[in-house]
């Protein structure tokens, strides 16, 4: 009987021809995200991801995954050959210490070698788990799922599960490059796009020595969060400040902003290229402020060859 971890993905799943390159980059993400912990093997099982923890705690990568775009949920399990009393071992692996009042048993059987049907099987399970332990069956709204699959000469046994971030792998739909600024909404569109797969690098327009140094570390905490949902994280730091002089010194004040904006764009492209980016991602919403009315917004755009990704740009605060 082994240990593993037992993962579903959703919208994977509908991706025809390129399901197996979109499940390759989950699996590379998720062994990126528990690489600092120790060994593991992640491996692709009748319609999910299995990882073997090798020599790594359990309870110390559930939290990892939970931030892995591409996962639907997760959860521990147990592996097992393909008999009654295996089942029965591997299912009193998963239940808990403590009651949960009510339960239910779920089968998938794709295995003919196995004696009982799938209705047998949930319904001997299920008789079995209520003389050990008490408990109430309930098939509709269970406080506990005991989830078991036969397929292929063996039986993987699963309880409790935890919900994932969902969305599509990052990397699977790309690059760009985000704009990032100090504010809630830029972070909140660079995440966003990462959800939809994108891997990002990131770029910041400071103002120093006119800003104070805790404006940039602000930023660089923001990118240290959202490299919760991805390995790694470049982050560019532009000086700004000579070329907001110039615009100030020779620019009327209306056209400031626009100008501001325009340049950043132009700044923002060259790094893109250097990322081998092909779209830009910012926090722009339509008619938030001012600056961002469509006219505004087209203005601005003009001055990038590269496409521009406003994921936030039907919606309020």
């Amino acid at each position: 009987m082994q240990e593993i971890i037992q993962i579903h993905y959703g919208e994977l799943a509908l991706k025809g021809g390129i399901r197996k390159l979109f499940e390759q980059k989950l699996a590379e993400n998720i062994a990126q995200s528990v690489v600092d912990l120790g060994k593991v093997k992640v491996r692709r099982l009748y319609g999910r991801m299995v990882l073997d923890p090798v020599d790594v705690a359990p309870a110390a990568i559930l939290p990892r995954l939970a931030r892995v775009f591409g996962i639907a949920h997760f959860g521990r399990a147990w592996m097992t050959d393909m008999s009654w009393e295996s089942l029965l071992a591997a299912t009193t692996r998963v239940l808990p210490e403590a009651g949960v009042g009510r339960f239910g048993v779920r089968v998938k059987r794709a295995d003919d070698h196995w004696s009982r049907s799938r209705s047998e099987t949930e319904r001997e399970l299920g008789t079995w788990i209520q003389t050990e332990k008490g408990w109430s069956v309930d098939l509709t709204n269970p406080d506990l799922w005991v989830r078991v699959s036969i397929a292929n000469g063996r039986i993987m046994v699963a309880g409790e599960r935890f919900e994932g971030s969902r969305g599509l792998p990052v990397g699977a739909s790309g690059r760009g490059l985000a704009l990032l600024s100090g504010g809630i909404d830029s972070p909140v569109a660079a995440w966003m796009m990462m959800s939809r797969g994108l891997r990002l690098g990131f770029a910041h327009f400071h103002s120093a020595p006119f800003t104070n140094q805790r404006s940039q570390d602000k930023v660089v905490e923001l990118a240290e969060t959202l490299l919760a949902y991805q390995s790694r994280i470049r982050l560019y730091m532009v000086p700004f400040a000579d070329l907001q002089r110039e615009i100030v010194e020779k620019a009327p004040q209306a056209w400031r902003i626009l100008l501001y904006r325009r340049f950043m764009m132009r700044v923002a492209s060259r790094l893109a290229r250097k990322e081998r980016a092909l779209a830009l991602v910012t926090g722009e919403s339509l008619g938030q402020v001012a600056s961002q009315t469509l006219s505004n917004l087209h203005t601005v755009e003009s001055a990038t060859e590269h496409g521009v990704l406003r994921p936030l740009v039907g919606l309020d605060k």
